[in-house]
C-alpha cells in the first residue's frame, strides 16, 4: 500500500491532483464568498458595464485597471481576466472566486515544474510546495478577488523562465517567441515585472546556462521593443509616477521597508496570527529574535558553504527586488498576497537546504515526514479559519479595522459599514475618534456631511457643505457629485441632478451606482428609452439581477403606453 502511494505521489500529474484536492478541501468554501467591497467591487462590477460595449476591448490598454484616469495602476491583464469571465458567465461571484482558486493551484504547480527545470529535488519540492499551499500567509491569494493580480504575475513569470531555459538549450524561434509573450504578459500584469529584465541575465549566470552573443542581441532587441511599447501605452493611459515623494521621504520609506520585511519574515516562520491588512507595525522582542535568527542562519550557510553561495545571493536578491516595490508608498499598507512572487526564492532556498541536510544526515528522513505532517495539519487549520475573514464585507471590514484602526482604508470601510447598517451613532463616534487623533481631512468633512444628511435629512445644509467641498477637493470628486445629484433629485431640481451625475459619469463611466442614478433621472424626466437602454446594457451581463429585470419590464410598459 505504501509503495503504491509513493509511486502515485512521484508522478507530476498525481502531484497536480493532490494539489487540487488539498486546495479545494481548504478553500472550496470561498466559492460562495461575497464581495469585500475593497477593490473587488470596482474590478468586477465595473467590468460588467465596460464589456457591455464590445468596442472597449482595446481601451483596456489605454486606461487604469480601475477604468479611470485617477489611478496610477496600469495593469490591463487583470481587468481583462474579469472581463473574459463576465463575457462568458455574466456577473457571477462564484465564477470569480472559483477562478482565483484555480489560478492559485496553477501557481503552485508551475512552481514545482520550474523547480524541476532548475534541477531541484522533486520529492522535497513537492513537500515544500504542499506546505506553502496551506500556509495562511497566502490565504488571500486564493480567496480575495483583487489578489488575482499576483497569481497572474507569478504564472506568466514562471512560464517566461521555463521558455527562456528552453531557448537557451534549443535556440529555437518558437521558444524565444513564447518567452517574450509570457514576459510581455507579466509586464502588462504588474509594473514590477520590469525587474525581470535584469533578473533573467543574473539567473543565466547563477545557474550556468550557456548563452551566445546572438542570443543576447535577440533578447535585448525584444526587451527594447516591448518596454518602449509598454511605457508609451502607460504614459497615454495613467498619470506618471513622480519621484519627488520618494526623494523627500527616503528615510521614512527605508524605515517602513525595514519594519515590513521583519513582519513578513516573522509571519512566514511563526504564523500565529496573519493580519488581513496592517499599517501600524510594532517591532517587538519575538519579531527581533526571529529575524536575527534567520539572519545568523543565512550567514552560517554562506560562510560554511553548506549550499552554493551564488544561489544564496540569487535567492536573497530575488526576494528583496520583488518585495521592496510594495513599500514604495508613504501610507504603508501590508497585504500578504504581495509575498507570492518573492516567496519563490525562499521556497527554493528551503528546498536546497533540505536536500543537502537529508543527504548529509540520512537519519533526518524519518523526522522529516513527521515534521511535515505536524506542520501540514497545523497550517491547514490556521488557513481554514483565516479564510473566513474574507467571506463578506462585514467580516473583512471588522478584521482590517482591528488590524489597523488608524489606517485610512480601515476608517473608510468601517464608516461605510455603519452607514449601510444605519448605525449613525457609531458612524459619528468613529469620525469624532479619528478627528481627535489627527487633523481633519476633506474626506472627513465629506463623511460628516453625508452623516448629517442621512441622520437628520437636512438637505439645505448638506447641499451647502457639498458645494463648498466641490471647490476644495482636487480628486475623487464623484464622492461629491453623486450625493449632490441625489439631493437635487429629492428637491425635484432634475436639471441640476442630471448635471452633477453627468460630471460623475465623465470621471467614472462604468460605475454601476452612477449609471443607476443616471437611469433614475432619465426615467423621471421622461427619457424612458435612455433609462431602458442603461438597464438593458447592465442586464445583458448581470443576468440574474432582479432589479434590472423589474426595471426593464416597468419601463417597457411605459414606452408602450407612450406609443
Amino acid at each position: 500500500m505504501f509503495s503504491y502511494i509513493k509511486r502515485f505521489f512521484s508522478t507530476n500529474i498525481s502531484f497536480l491532483i493532490i494539489l487540487i484536492i488539498v486546495i479545494f478541501a481548504l478553500y472550496g468554501k470561498a466559492i460562495n464568498y461575497e464581495l469585500t467591497n475593497l477593490d473587488d467591487d470596482i474590478l468586477t462590477q465595473s467590468s460588467v458595464n465596460f464589456i457591455s460595449n464590445n468596442n472597449n476591448f482595446f481601451k483596456l490598454f489605454l486606461t487604469s485597471c480601475y477604468y479611470d484616469e485617477e489611478h496610477q495602476y496600469y495593469r490591463p491583464i487583470l481587468p481583462l481576466s474579469f472581463i473574459t469571465e463576465t463575457k462568458i458567465f455574466g456577473f457571477n461571484l462564484n465564477i470569480y472566486h472559483l477562478t482565483n482558486i484555480i489560478l492559485f493551484i496553477l501557481c503552485l504547480y508551475l512552481l514545482y515544474i520550474f523547480f524541476i527545470q532548475i534541477k531541484a529535488n522533486k520529492n522535497i519540492s513537492k513537500f515544500v510546495i504542499l506546505l506553502l499551499s496551506v500556509h495562511p500567509i497566502l490565504t488571500s491569494v486564493a480567496v480575495w478577488i483583487p489578489a488575482r493580480n499576483d497569481s497572474l504575475l507569478l504564472i506568466f513569470t514562471i512560464l517566461s523562465f521555463i521558455f527562456l531555459i528552453k531557448y537557451l538549450e534549443n535556440n529555437t524561434l518558437k521558444n524565444i517567441t513564447l518567452f517574450f509573450i509570457f514576459f510581455s504578459l507579466a509586464l502588462f500584469t504588474k509594473e514590477t515585472a520590469v525587474i525581470l529584465t535584469v533578473v533573467y541575465f543574473y539567473f543565466i549566470y547563477v545557474f550556468k546556462y550557456k548563452i551566445n552573443i546572438k542570443q543576447i542581441k535577440n533578447i535585448a532587441i525584444y526587451f527594447f521593443i516591448i518596454i518602449i511599447l509598454y511605457f508609451i501605452l502607460r504614459h497615454l493611459s495613467v498619470q506618471n509616477v513622480t519621484s519627488t515623494d520618494f526623494i523627500n521621504n527616503y528615510s521614512l520609506l527605508f524605515y517602513n521597508t525595514f519594519k515590513g520585511l521583519m513582519l513578513y519574515t516573522y509571519c512566514l516562520i511563526i504564523p500565529e496570527y496573519i493580519p488581513v491588512l496592517i499599517s501600524d507595525i510594532t517591532i517587538n522582542i519575538p519579531i527581533i529574535i526571529v529575524n536575527c535568527s534567520v539572519l545568523l542562519f543565512i550567514i552560517y550557510l554562506y560562510i560554511s558553504k553548506f549550499i552554493d553561495r551564488r544561489k544564496i545571493i540569487f535567492c536573497l536578491l530575488w526576494y528583496l527586488l520583488f518585495i521592496t516595490p510594495t513599500f514604495l508608498i508613504l501610507e504603508q499598507q501590508l497585504l500578504f498576497h504581495r509575498l507570492l512572487i518573492p516567496l519563490l526564492s525562499i521556497l527554493y532556498l528551503i528546498i536546497l537546504i533540505s536536500e543537502k541536510a537529508l543527504k548529509k544526515y540520512p537519519v533526518l528522513k524519518k523526522y522529516f515526514i513527521i515534521l511535515f505532517a505536524i506542520l501540514f495539519i497545523s497550517l491547514f487549520y490556521a488557513s481554514y479559519m483565516h479564510a473566513d475573514k474574507f467571506k463578506d464585507e462585514e467580516s473583512f471590514t471588522i478584521n482590517i479595522y482591528l488590524d489597523s484602526p488608524n489606517n485610512r482604508i480601515s476608517y473608510d470601510r468601517m464608516f461605510n459599514l455603519f452607514i449601510k447598517k444605519q448605525d449613525f451613532y457609531k458612524a459619528k463616534e468613529l469620525i469624532e475618534n479619528k478627528i481627535s487623533k489627527s487633523k481633519t481631512t476633506i474626506k472627513d468633512i465629506v463623511y460628516i456631511t453625508m452623516l448629517n444628511l442621512l441622520s437628520t435629512g437636512n438637505l439645505k445644509e448638506a447641499e451647502y457643505a457639498y458645494l463648498q467641498l466641490e471647490q476644495d477637493m482636487k480628486g475623487m470628486k464623484e464622492l461629491i457629485y453623486v450625493p449632490l445629484s441625489e439631493i437635487y433629485y429629492i428637491k425635484e431640481d432634475y436639471q441640476k441632478a442630471f448635471d452633477y451625475i453627468q460630471k460623475a459619469y465623465k470621471l467614472k463611466p462604468y460605475d454601476t451606482t452612477i449609471l443607476k442614478q443616471l437611469a433614475k433621472i432619465d426615467e423621471k424626466t421622461g427619457n424612458i428609452q435612455q433609462a431602458l437602454d442603461i438597464y438593458i446594457n447592465l442586464s445583458k451581463i448581470e443576468k440574474s439581477n432582479k432589479e434590472y429585470k423589474d426595471k426593464i419590464s416597468l419601463l417597457g410598459k411605459k414606452i408602450k403606453k407612450i406609443d
